[in-house]
């Protein structure tokens, strides 16, 4: 999501995280997790940078799933749309 400030926000599940861990021990795969990418940290932040975003930070992390946030110029956002 990005905000016509800039400002970004992306929730991750993480590569090692509880809730990969209980996903991959259940037998009947939801209708959801079966088509997450769970990544680390670090490749999440890479991409952020990658992308231009700045002052990156993790903003909650429970149980495998982390909300970080970053700001970036977003020239294509027009306003009044949200």
């Amino acid at each position: 999501m990005c905000s016509d400030r800039g400002d970004t926000c992306r929730g991750v599940y993480e590569k090692g995280g509880e809730i990969r861990r209980i996903y991959h021990r259940e037998s009947t795969k939801g209708r959801f997790l079966r088509f997450a990418k769970f990544r680390t940290i670090e490749d999440v932040d890479r991409f952020f940078n990658d992308t231009g975003n700045a002052q990156v930070s993790v903003i909650e992390r429970t149980r495998g799933f982390c909300v970080l946030s970053g700001r970036k110029q977003c020239n294509n956002v027009k306003k009044g749309l949200r």
